[in-house]
Order: C-alpha cells, then sequence, then structure tokens
C-alpha cells in the first residue's frame, strides 16, 4: 500500500486504537472473542475498529500482561473463554482514555485545516483555530468555576426555560451553560438514542436521559477535556446509566452515520466557526426520520466588524452568531426540511443597561427540522 491510499491510513489508525478499543469494550463487561469482534464492528460502523486479526492477537498480549482474565464458559457441549479487565486492565484503559483524550484536539484540527475555510465569516483556517482556542480556554475556566453563562449563578434557583419537574432529581448546583433547553421541545420518547452537540456539563444530557429511559441512550460530545470531566462528575453523582460523554467537535462529529434519533444543543452552535460542518454532520448522524431540536444564539442583521474579531465575544456566544436568515439557509442547505423557528428571548432582556445598540438584535430561538431521506 501507497501512502497516498486511504487503505493505507485507515489500517494505520485501525493499528493504533486497537488496543484502546478492546479495553474500552471489555471496561463495558467481560466477553467472549467472537462477541468481542461483533461489539467492535457495531460500535465503530465503517471506521476504526480493529480487525479480526489485530483482536486475538491483542487479547493474548493482555492476557499474558495480566490485563485480563479469563474463565471457561459451557453453553451445551461447548465450552468458551470469557475475558474481563483486571484492576491492571482497567489503570490502562484510565491512562488511555486521558492519553487520546489529550491528542484527539490536536489530531481535529490539523485534519481540519488540510481543508477547512469559514465560509459565513470569510475567515483563514488560523483565525478559526484562534476562535476554538478561545472558546476552548473559556469553557475550561467555566468548568473549573462551575457557573451559569446565560442566567444566575447556579444555586437549586434554575433558568426559566426549566420547568422544577425537569431537575428535581438531579444533583444540586449543575449549571445551566445554554440559552433554552432543547429537551423540552424535542419531543424525546423512551428508547430514543439522543446526541447533544456541546454538552457542556451535562445538564441537558441528564435530562435528556431521564425521557428516553433505561432502554434510550444519551450521548454528549463537547471539545474541552475539562467540561467532560465536570458532565461525567455530574452523571455519576445523578447515578444514571444510560449517559455518555465523548471528547470531540461538533464539525466532525465521534458518531457513526444514521446511528442516533435526535440531535439537540443548547447555545453552541453559534461558537463554531464553520456552522455548514455542524448541520452537514448532524445530518449525517441521524438516521432517516431523525429531527433536531436545537436553541441557538441569532442576530437580526450584521454584527458590526469590531464585534466579530473580538474573541471573548466569540467565547461569550455573541460574534459568532449569523443573521437568522444565513442561519436557517444552513439548516435547509444540510438536507433539513419541516423547519420551525420560534423566538425564545432576547440578549438585552438579561444583560445590563448601557452597551451598545446592536445588542437589541442579538435573541435566542429555537430550530427544529427533520431528516427524512
Amino acid at each position: 500500500m501507497d501512502i497516498k491510499d486511504h487503505e493505507y491510513w485507515d489500517l494505520l489508525i485501525k493499528r493504533s486504537v486497537s488496543r484502546f478499543f478492546l479495553l474500552a469494550a471489555l471496561s463495558e463487561r467481560s466477553m467472549h472473542g467472537y462477541e468481542i469482534a461483533k461489539y467492535l464492528r457495531q460500535a465503530h460502523p465503517g471506521c476504526c475498529g480493529p480487525t479480526d486479526a489485530m483482536i486475538y492477537p491483542a487479547l493474548k498480549e493482555f492476557l499474558e500482561g495480566g490485563y485480563i482474565e479469563c474463565s471457561v464458559e459451557a453453553t451445551g457441549a461447548r465450552e468458551r473463554k470469557i475475558c474481563g479487565l483486571t484492576e491492571k486492565g482497567r489503570d490502562a484503559y484510565r491512562v488511555g482514555a486521558a492519553a487520546w483524550e489529550q491528542v484527539i484536539p490536536y489530531l481535529s484540527r490539523a485534519a481540519a485545516a488540510s481543508f477547512y475555510k469559514g465560509k459565513e465569516t470569510g475567515m483563514e483556517v488560523q483565525d478559526a483555530e484562534k476562535v476554538k482556542d478561545a472558546v476552548r480556554e473559556h469553557y475550561a475556566n467555566r468548568a473549573k468555576e462551575s457557573s451559569s453563562c446565560c442566567g444566575p449563578a447556579p444555586q437549586r434557583s434554575m433558568p426559566s426555560w426549566y420547568s422544577v419537574a425537569e431537575v428535581k432529581d438531579l444533583p444540586e448546583g449543575i449549571p445551566s451553560m445554554g440559552c433554552g433547553n432543547p429537551t423540552a421541545f424535542a419531543g424525546l420518547k423512551e428508547g430514543e438514542v439522543v446526541l447533544d452537540l456541546g454538552s457542556g456539563p451535562g445538564l441537558d444530557c441528564l435530562i435528556a436521559g431521564q425521557k428516553v429511559g433505561p432502554k434510550g441512550k444519551v450521548i454528549g460530545v463537547d471539545m474541552t477535556p475539562e467540561m467532560l470531566s465536570l458532565a461525567r462528575q455530574n452523571a455519576r453523582q445523578a447515578g444514571v446509566a444510560n449517559v455518555e460523554f465523548r471528547l470531540g467537535e461538533i464539525e466532525h462529529l465521534p458518531a457513526g452515520d444514521n446511528s442516533v434519533d435526535v440531535i439537540i444543543s443548547n447555545c453552541v452552535i453559534n461558537l463554531s466557526p464553520d456552522k455548514d460542518a455542524v448541520f452537514h454532520e448532524a445530518f449525517r448522524a441521524l438516521r432517516v426520520g431523525g429531527r433536531i431540536s436545537v436553541s441557538d444564539i441569532v442576530v437580526e442583521g450584521e454584527l458590526p466588524p469590531d464585534v466579530r474579531e473580538d474573541m471573548a465575544k466569540w467565547a461569550g456566544c455573541i460574534a459568532g452568531a449569523l443573521d437568522e436568515k444565513v442561519y436557517l439557509d444552513k439548516v435547509r442547505a444540510a438536507g433539513f426540511v419541516d423547519i420551525a423557528v420560534e423566538e425564545e428571548g432576547r440578549l438585552s432582556s438579561i444583560s445590563q443597561e448601557g452597551l451598545p445598540g446592536w445588542i437589541d438584535r442579538v435573541k435566542s430561538i429555537r430550530v427544529q427540522g427533520t431528516k427524512l431521506t
């Protein structure tokens, strides 16, 4: 194989991640060899999963190293080995997860730089990366502070878009860092798979987890490791088993094609310098008949150039806001139909007096759409 061939890179990636994916699979439950291979094919459709030829040598290596232990299980006339992680194996999985979480954002950015141009603002690659760095740093600090973004500081009182019933069974102090409540109008049903773009501290994921029930699943995606740590901590405190959080960028979702029923997002898409990629990725990940339900910030008209260039205002959910019509055109261009829009509030209603006049044109909206093909 030549370095310019896709197969070369596909095999290289599989070899790089195969041991980690095996540890990840066995961290969930003990399995036998054939079951592991089937599980990995389903978990990584079309990408990255190790081949059978990689699985069995790795299992042998793990067994000899004391990372897994196997027992013989009789099934009728046959016997098979069931393998699971030892405590040493769990330690190795945690170290591997931390290492991959550190490197994935850099891989994603390097890959994106090979083809990306920020279409809606005319950004060059370096400017788009400057935005992402500013957003990542801002929300890393927010995770450490665990404070609220668009509403009051988190106590038990929540912003008005959350009902008491939705949060009463959740741990105290999980902040809302959004501008709405996409779970309230997403029409979530038991058994559905939900993907949250920019899941932050995990509040919307935990609410969604309650609505889809134990047969459903919620996946939160965030590009800030500190936010992932906070969200996982909140999930542990809530005692939920159907919510997981993945490191990734919403322009390059860590989710398979046609793999989820509903996509939600809360005041996050405005933070992306490539919203076309976000909506196309959402469309790709949704199953046919799936739907998108987001709360986000838009503007009526254009923002002043100095606002667009202000990294603090990008991180503050303002500078990345598009004209509402442009925003909705991008939703349609991705393939969504039956678009429904409703205004949720004006930024001026929650901001201090004395701010510039353009602030009155900034508002939050809820947007819904469906993938029919």
